[in-house]
């Protein structure tokens, strides 16, 4: 699990200088068939195949963020998803910024009329 390089930019610039970033409205979790890339753009699963991008809130413990609730992917309608290897977080449903970026712990494969979930609190990231 890493920050994207967008992420680490940001950090960067609101700890050693005077931005401000405004904080996003919403976080959204992507679904990637292979590297995710440190910009979160790599490999992201086709809209055209009924994938888009699911609202996530979370809750913080310690330096743990934990997603609340299930996300339901899906399902895919037109053509195999493939096997999802990563998961990437953003700022819009579409397009935005990647904020994280990380490998998921066992990688599975969607055929057409399957569904992709991700159970209450089983995706976390975490700050060292």
């Amino acid at each position: 699990m890493a920050l994207s390089s967008f992420a680490e930019n940001l950090v960067q610039k609101m700890l050693l200088t005077a931005l401000l970033a405004p904080r996003p409205a919403a976080w959204y979790v992507g679904l990637h068939t292979g590297t995710a890339g440190t910009s979160g753009s790599t490999n992201e699963i086709s809209t055209a195949a009924g994938y888009s991008r699911q609202a996530q809130s979370f809750t913080v413990t310690g330096n743990v963020a934990s997603g609340v609730g299930a996300l339901t992917f899906g399902p895919c309608v037109t053509s195999p998803w493939g096997t999802v290897t990563d998961f990437s977080l953003w700022d819009s449903p579409t397009g935005g910024n990647c904020l994280w970026v990380g490998t998921v712990g066992t990688p599975v494969t969607y055929a057409v009329a399957d569904s992709a979930t991700i159970a209450g609190g089983a995706l976390s990231f975490t700050m060292l």
